[in-house]
C-alpha cells in the first residue's frame, strides 16, 4: 500500500574503556590523534587537550604513534599493548603517553640557502622511516639511539632532492 511503519531503534553507547593521556616534553597535545591498532584494523583516536577516551572492542591492540594536528608531527614512541576482554581493559602499562623531548635538531640548508619549507625522512638499520619536517630551515626531532641514513628531501617550493648522508 506504499506506507511505511515506523519503529522505534534503542541505541545504547558502551562506556569508554580506553582513557589516557599524551605529553610531549611535559607539556599536553593540544589536538590530534593516536592510533590503536588490532589484527583486523587501526583505530583513530581524538587527542583533546592531551586527554583521549574512547570505547575498544574485545581484543589486543598496540599503540605507538601520536600525531600532534597543531604542529603536523607525527610522533613515535615505544609500542604500548593493551588488551580488552569482556569490554574491560586489561593492562600494566600506563596509558599515560610521554613523547621523548627532541635530540636531533639543525638547519638545512641547500646551496641556494636556507630550506624554508619542506621534509625529509631518515631510515633506521630496520628500515624504520621517521620524517623530519622543515619549517624556516629548521628541523627538530626525537630518534632513538642509532645509525641513519637521510633519504629523499621534500622541497616544497620545488623539487625533490636525494640526499646520501649518513649520521648516528
Amino acid at each position: 500500500s506504499g506506507k511505511s511503519n515506523v519503529s522505534n531503534l534503542d541505541i545504547k553507547l558502551n562506556a569508554d574503556n580506553f582513557i589516557g593521556t599524551v605529553h610531549k616534553a611535559g607539556k599536553a597535545i593540544k589536538k590530534g590523534t593516536i592510533y590503536a591498532k588490532s589484527d583486523h584494523f587501526t583505530r583513530v583516536i581524538s587527542i583533546i587537550n592531551g586527554k583521549f577516551t574512547a570505547y575498544l572492542a574485545d581484543g589486543k591492540y598496540t599503540i605507538q604513534k601520536a600525531r600532534d594536528d597543531i604542529a603536523y608531527l607525527d610522533y613515535d614512541f615505544e609500542p604500548i599493548t593493551v588488551k580488552v576482554e569482556g569490554g574491560k581493559l586489561i593492562s600494566s602499562q600506563s596509558l599515560k603517553i610521554t613523547i621523548l623531548e627532541d635530540n636531533v635538531s639543525g638547519i638545512f640548508t641547500t646551496s641556494s640557502g636556507v630550506l624554508k619549507s619542506g621534509a625529509f625522512y631518515v631510515h633506521d638499520k630496520n628500515g624504520r622511516d621517521y620524517k623530519f619536517p622543515i619549517t624556516d630551515g629548521h628541523f627538530s626531532m626525537h630518534l632513538p639511539d642509532g645509525m641513519y641514513a637521510i633519504g629523499t628531501v621534500f622541497d616544497y617550493s620545488g623539487g625533490n632532492k636525494v640526499v646520501d648522508y649518513t649520521f648516528t
